[in-house]
Formats: C-alpha cells, structure tokens, sequence
C-alpha cells in the first residue's frame, strides 16, 4: 500500500510545526500553551526524523516520540539518534491504526505534516482520535492537509500521472515512467496559448525540478484527499477537536485579498465559512492548521499587550541609514532578499539590535525599554511599534517565541561545527538551524561543515580546500578553475570560508 521504504521522502524540516511557533500561535489566541522549552512532542509520520532530531537536538529539556510505518526509516533515524547520543527522543514502529496511546501518553504538542490527506479514511479517523485521547488539556496539535476546491486543479496533474502509469506495479518505475511524461508534456504544452495549457506548464515544469519523494508521494501515492475546509471542521467537530488557527496566520486577514474581498468577508459571521470563502479567494492547495481540544475556544481578538510578555528573534537586516527622527517607511531585507517596509522609529531600532543579536532572542519589554533609554528618539505613548512587530510576524518576516535566549556561538581559531550538522552535511541532509530553517548547502558548504571538527585551522582549511578545488576533488559553485590563477583562487576560497563560518554561527551550527 505504501511506497516510502521503496521511496523514502528526503529529511527535512519543518519550521511551522516546531514548537515554539505552536506555542506562540495559541498564546495569541488565548490558549495556555506548555512552554516548548520543556514540553512533550509527538510526530506522526516521522520518516527517519529529518523533522524531529533537530528539535531534540537543540532542545535538550524536551521529550520528542516518532512514529513511523517503514521500518528501514525509523532504523535509519534511530540510528542518527543513537549516533547523536541523543536521550531525549525515540522511535517507535507503528500503524497509527493499532499504536497503543495509552503507553504513549499525554503530549503538549502532536504534528503530523504530509500524512492527513494521504492515508485511507480509516486510518484518518484513528489519527483525529488519537489527537482527542494523547493531547494534554491545553495540548496544540498541527495538521497539514491538501485544500479543496484548489487543490482540485493540481489535481489535473495527478490524474494524468496515475493513467500514464497504470500497469506498473514497481515503485521505481513508476517513478521514472511519470518523469519521462513530465518531460514530454512539458514539451507539448510549450507551444499552447490557452490559460489552461499555461497553468499545466507550470505545474509540470516545477515537477521537472522537484524533489523526485516529492513526485511520487504526492502525486502516484494511491490516496491523495482534499478537504474544503468546512468539511476538516466537521471532522474536527465529531473527534471533540476544535481549530485555532492556521501556522500562516496571514492567509486569515482578508484584507490582503483586495478591498472587495475584505467587504464581503465582513459580511460572513459565521468563522468557517468565512475560512471557506478565503480558501475561494486565494485557491489555496495546502492547509496548515493547528487545532485543539472542543473544550477550549480561542480568543480571535488578538491582544497585541501579549508582546510585553514574549520575546522575538530576527534576521531582518536593517538598510545602511536608518532614518529615527520621523515615521518614514524603510526596507528592511531578510537574507534571501525579500524586503519588508518598516516605519516606526522604534520598531526600526528594535530590528537592528535583533539583527545583531541574531540568533538570540530577546524579551520585547525590555528590548523596547532598552530602546527608549538609549536613543534620542521623542517617544510618545502609543503602539506603533506593536502593529510593526506583530504585522512582520504576520507576514513570516520574524519570530515570536515563548522566552528569551541566551546562544553563545563564535567563530574560534579551530571552528567545529556540532555533530548534526556534521552528520547531516555527510548525508547531504538538509542543514537544520537553532531557529528550525534549513541552510542551504551546495558542495563546498556541505564539504567545509564536515572538516570543522576542531582539528584544523581556518588557515590549514584555507590551504587544503584551495588544493582540492585545483586538484578537481572539489568544486565551489560558479567559479571557474582554468580561468584564476592560484593566488586569486586561494583568497576566493578564503573568503566563501570566512563568509560560511560567520553564517554557520548566526545559524547556531558551531560550538
């Protein structure tokens, strides 16, 4: 029936179902949520821990359970935690239909990301059960589901694909006919000018690209459901389950939809529907939800005072002048260059002190005191500064977390990295950060993290790298070796390492 020994998905993390981001999504909504620095976390669909290990990692105090149905995924991550000599998380093999939960226990947070819409309708109904009987009372749980009516049109897509490949029966094959068709409809849709023609270039041409687990357990899986989100709520409503809200909270302002949408949703008083027409309005493909025991009832009119007794962490680097002498709109860029305007002076202030503070966390009353303490800024009382902050969370630009943190990362004569990163650059894993994001790791970077074991200096990595790259053991992406003469090869290389090890350390990756 499943296909991931066969197929297994690539590890990866999941910034959205990390605890800290539940955490701080139900306080805002008026929910008592477990501090995640010392909380219980369950993961359903664990694969070989891509998602969970780094959580256990870097939060030694936390308790984390995986289940998974392949056996091969969860020797291979139990393997990485036995490796890692983690204590602090375990893997267990099992069907969510016959898991014992009482042995399991009760836990403050349960994800289960790629799983919901994928599974047979038996199986869906033990796991919402599952939910209502292992979450503590004020426990937050994640689920991530296909969307209806939008995910219908990639729909399309998995229907010609299932037809193409209907009389092969092996996994891999299976999987190299749909690529091979993936290219020929690519080939034949070039040349149509029809909307429709248009929309399926694009969705075959990203599936050119894709990751291949990502080809097959989307599209070629047996069970692939979509859900309105009136019927999700009906699910959640016969389980004894409520919903909080969605991880990106953005999608839920209607505003962001034009002035005529934001109208008629104001016109909708019931919530769900409401939800409803917003999935109408964006086509949404994907839901991210974070539900609840029915018992507890989230507050919606979010108290943005809550900021006063939290603490936010973030990249957002401030432009080269910062203007703090009126309310004047700045960029402010986050390190893969997508831009934020800023305008409060304040709030300005406070996204510079967090870039350099970065990865920290800091408690925003007393980063917001500190500002008015020590810049010459003429405060008047007001909450400018609030809609700021909580407007760049909104929109994924920084974090809220529960409390501040105290990283004390540099870079030393003899850098080492830790062992995950250590391990998962070995394995060409994904590279995972204190803060749960993935550092993108072409082969030098992959190459680089696994020689920071505190036996080297930055010169002798300098030297040994420069003479792979000459020697063609190595290749640092977009630099040409025949056209550089070695001097200049060798401060090239010299300051891509320099520049990798002062992101190593804003991502919490060395000791």
């Amino acid at each position: 029936m499943y296909h991931y020994d066969a197929i297994p998905y690539t590890p990866q993390p999941f910034a959205q179902t990390h605890p800290q981001q539940l955490a701080i999504l139900g306080r805002l909504f008026g929910i008592a949520s477990t501090d995640p620095g010392r909380c219980r976390v369950l993961e359903l669909g664990a694969a070989t821990g891509g998602n969970l290990i780094p959580m256990a990692w870097y939060y030694p105090q936390c308790e984390f359970v995986g289940i998974e149905l392949e056996p091969s995924q969860v020797a291979a991550g139990q393997a990485l935690i036995e490796e890692l000599g983690l204590t602090n998380i375990r893997f267990l093999q099992g069907d969510i239909l016959t898991v014992d939960v009482l042995a399991l226990g009760k836990f403050d947070y349960i994800i289960a990301h790629g799983v919901f819409s994928w599974i047979p309708e038996n199986v869906r109904d033990a796991m919402l059960r599952l939910y209502k009987q292992c979450l503590q009372p004020n426990g937050i749980g994640y689920i991530s589901y296909n969307a209806s009516p939008g995910w219908h049109a990639r729909g399309m897509v998995r229907e010609m694909l299932l037809y193409h490949i209907r009389d092969i029966k092996d996994p891999v094959a299976q999987l190299n006919a749909a690529l091979e068709f993936i290219d020929l409809m690519v080939d034949t849709l070039t040349s149509q000018e029809s909307s429709l023609a248009r929309y399926l270039l694009e969705e075959f041409h990203y599936l050119q690209h894709a990751n291949h687990s990502y080809v097959f357990h989307e599209f070629l899986e047996p069970y692939n459901h979509s859900y309105l989100f009136s019927d999700f709520i009906y699910l959640l409503e016969q389980n004894g389950l409520n919903f909080v809200c969605e991880s990106q909270l953005a999608s839920m302002f209607a505003q962001r939809y034009g002035d005529r949408a934001e109208a008629f949703a104001d016109t909708v008083d019931d919530g769900v529907r409401r939800e409803t027409y917003l999935d109408f309005f964006n086509q949404r493909t994907l839901r991210e939800s974070l539900i609840c025991h029915a018992e507890l009832q989230p507050d919606y009119a979010i108290d943005l005072d809550l900021l006063q007794q939290i603490s936010v962490v973030s990249q957002l680097a401030p432009p080269q002048h910062l203007e703090t002498g009126k309310a004047k709109a700045q960029l402010f860029t986050l390190p893969g260059g997508r831009k934020y305007s800023v305008t409060d002076p304040v709030a300005k202030l406070m996204l510079k002190r967090l870039y350099h503070a970065y990865p920290n966390a800091l408690p925003c009353a007393s980063l917001f005191q500190e500002i008015i303490d020590n810049s010459t800024i003429r405060y008047e009382q007001g909450d400018e500064w609030q809609h700021e902050i909580f407007s760049l969370f909104v929109s994924g630009a920084l974090q809220l977390v529960a409390s501040p943190t105290s990283l004390e990362s540099a870079i030393k004569s003899r850098p080492q990295a830790h062992a995950l990163a250590r391990a998962q650059a070995r394995d060409k894993h994904p590279i995972t950060g204190y803060w749960h994001d993935v550092i993108d790791g072409d082969s030098f970077t992959l190459a680089l993290i696994q020689r920071l074991d505190n036996m080297s200096d930055i010169e002798h990595l300098v030297d040994s790298m420069t003479q792979e790259l000459a020697d063609g053991k190595l290749c640092l992406p977009g630099l040409n070796i025949k056209t550089i003469n070695p001097a200049k090869l060798r401060v090239q290389v010299e300051n891509n390492i320099q520049r990798l090890l002062q992101l190593f350390c804003r991502q919490g990756l060395l000791l």
